[in-house]
């Protein structure tokens, strides 16, 4: 009881599990999702998918950290002033190595 019966699988299946990081600040809840979507789809997002090529996997949080931070130095997102919070020491050197490549 209490759970909605239909909607978004991903969060749900993880709603147990330990958040890492919030990624927020975009101007609409439209190109948060079209953010989330890219994230999700890398190969098939028209944004992404060059950037996506040079990765060997998706899988594991540690690409998907590194994809995050790729994404947000594209030009859809770039411009945009995005604030990523981290809930998690687990995988600092990963985040301090994807903040120095989003700063260059």
């Amino acid at each position: 009881m209490g759970e909605i019966g239909s909607g978004a699988w991903r969060t749900r299946a993880n709603a147990r599990g330990k958040w890492l990081l919030c990624i927020y600040g975009f101007p609409t809840n439209v190109s948060a999702l079209q953010f989330e979507w890219a994230w999700q789809h890398p190969r098939e997002s028209e944004a992404v998918r060059q950037a996506a090529a040079t990765f060997k996997s998706f899988s594991g949080v540690t690409n998907k950290i590194k994809l995050a931070y790729t994404m947000l130095t594209l030009p859809a997102w770039q411009s945009l002033n995005i604030t990523i919070n981290y809930f998690s020491t687990k995988y600092t050197i990963i985040l301090l190595v994807a903040q120095a490549c989003r700063s260059r």
